[in-house]
């Protein structure tokens, strides 16, 4: 499993990723509402946490 953290401001949105089973962390930032830079870093994570067998979410929708 691949935990997601997201603290959320107007400029940046900050990402933290934990694996569930290593307890490794990987932290990020992107620019805010960039969702494709987002996904972007949640392959990236899956990639270099070992966890490369689950895909990506096609599409994340904005909680308004």
């Amino acid at each position: 499993a691949l935990y997601m953290v997201l603290e959320l401001s107007a400029r940046r949105w900050k990402v933290l990723f934990m694996a569930a089973a290593s307890g490794r962390r990987r932290e990020r930032s992107v620019a805010a509402r960039d969702l494709a830079a987002l996904m972007g870093e949640i392959a990236e994570a899956k990639r270099k946490l070992g966890l490369v067998q689950a895909p990506a979410p096609e599409r994340l929708e904005p909680v308004v």
